[in-house]
């Protein structure tokens, strides 16, 4: 006859599978065998109510039985991760990456105990009363900085560099729901320097090159992951601190677009190098001379428009059936198109001098206002209204929205960016949208109290810098 299963049992007779005595101190059922009793969980989850899981691709019915030693605190929060924690994070775009994470956690005790710690920090964001979650999200944090810690003692351990990558990024989004940007930076430079074995500049440069990228589709996840991570980093310094121009004007070589995309996955891996470009270059405008930096904006100008010419075949291209297969790949294809317009605009407006020439991009800002809509309305049809995601990835609306905000100076299409922003709290990448919305909102206040439209030159704000809490304005 089998007993039923205790949530309070030491560990030790969890991992036998017996049902535990609970003896204050150490159960009498380890002690009368001569074992040691491993001690009970400080922190235990809630009871819950069963519901009915997101359903994944991803789904792995065997692996959360497969955690021998576990208690049902972690089991249920590896299955979170596995069919809800896994599907936010991904956003969009699909990647190889997530289900070799899940099968690593069997094995690896780092790395289920980060998966752990992550799932039970999205759940708090879930629920009324998440103290418990958080703590048990910290416990179990710690215990995969300790484990890695141990594993990274080893010599000759041909998974320590799996292991260690992967323990990178789970640390670095959990640090990134706490809004702990310095930590999660850290966490994204110490994975760059692993893959590259080069830090700073040259790891960027070697990571967004996609003739560096490994064979092992495991790897080469991985290494997109962290490429695409660390272009969302660009307006982020080492501490943290959030500016409107990136710090570092060092661009990268873009290797030619295709004459068509057979994923558009493919497409937006291919769009990372010239965000990164359109990006970093107004950096560059500030310490280069009008006739090298025209070069530079020909040069970017041509980048993109290959960039659409081949996204424009991909779609028209009868035999490429398989480009547009789901309403998942149809918000992709709005993600990147909004996208596409935002890197247009900025190249287009910038050698010049005065914030006026934004005002003859309205309709390019009410097509982007059109996408972003769509791609929020087809998140909520994805996801309930309670489960919406906290973090993403990957590519999303919020630096069109905010640059919209920013740049945007007709007052109807100014607020209908606002509103989309406050409409769905969430980050993507390092990009927060509430430190977005209040920067924005800070600005727009400040460019108002001028009392005139059209809101005069002097009276624009050309750029910002956010650190420690204090807003600069410029």
């Amino acid at each position: 006859m089998k007993h039923s299963r205790t949530r309070t049992g030491c560990q030790t007779c969890r991992i036998r599978r017996i049902k535990c005595d609970e003896r204050p101190g150490s159960c009498e059922k380890c002690a009368s065998t001569g074992r040691i009793c491993d001690g009970y969980a400080s922190v235990q989850l809630p009871i819950r109510k069963p519901r009915n899981a997101t359903t994944s691709l991803l789904h792995h019915p065997g692996l959360a039985a497969s955690l021998p030693g576990k208690s049902s605190d972690e089991r249920w929060c590896f299955t979170f991760f596995q069919t809800q924690t896994i599907p936010m994070l991904a956003g969009c775009f699909d990647s190889h990456l997530w289900p070799v994470v899940l099968q690593m956690c069997p094995a690896e005790p780092a790395v289920c105990h980060a998966v752990t710690a992550l799932s039970a920090l999205h759940q708090a964001s879930q629920q009324a009363k998440s103290g418990i979650y958080h703590a048990f999200a910290f416990k179990q944090y710690g215990r995969a900085l300790a484990t890695l810690r141990a594993r990274l003692a080893s010599t000759n351990d041909p998974q320590l560099r799996s292991v260690a990558l992967v323990s990178c990024l789970l640390f670095m989004f959990f640090a990134s729901i706490q809004g702990n940007l310095s930590e999660a930076l850290l966490h994204l430079k110490q994975g760059m320097h692993i893959l590259s074995h080069r830090h700073g500049q040259a790891a960027r440069q070697m990571l967004l090159s996609a003739q560096n990228q490994p064979l092992s589709m495991f790897e080469a996840s991985v290494w997109k992951l962290f490429a695409h991570l660390e272009v969302q980093s660009a307006h982020f310094d080492a501490s943290g601190a959030l500016k409107l121009y990136p710090t570092d004007g060092q661009l990268v070589e873009v290797d030619s677009s295709p004459c068509m995309f057979h994923s558009v996955n493919e497409a937006k891996e291919m769009l990372d190098p010239l965000l990164n470009n359109v990006f970093r270059v107004w950096t560059l405008r500030e310490e280069t001379d009008f006739l090298t930096l025209a070069v530079e904006q020909r040069k970017i100008q041509s980048e993109i428009m290959r960039h659409m010419a081949a996204l424009d075949n991909s779609m028209n291209n009868s035999n490429n059936t398989k480009f547009i297969t789901s309403e998942k790949d149809s918000r992709c294809l709005d993600i990147i198109r909004l996208h596409h317009l935002i890197l247009y605009i900025n190249v287009e407006t910038i050698l010049s001098t005065s914030e006026m020439v934004f005002d003859h991009y309205n309709p390019e800002w009410r097509e982007c206002l059109r996408l972003a809509r769509r791609i929020i309305d087809s998140f909520r049809a994805e996801f309930s209204a309670s489960s919406m995601p906290i973090l993403t990835a990957d590519l999303g609306v919020l630096l069109p929205l905010s640059w919209i905000t920013l740049k945007c100076r007709h007052p109807g299409l100014r607020q209908e960016a606002l509103d989309l922003m406050a409409e769905w709290p969430h980050c993507e990448g390092f990009n927060d949208s509430v430190v977005l919305l209040q920067i924005s909102r800070e600005i727009i206040d400040f460019e108002m109290r001028q009392g005139c439209l059209p809101i005069p030159d002097e009276a624009r704000v050309r750029s910002f810098t956010l650190e420690d809490g204090v807003l600069l304005i410029s």
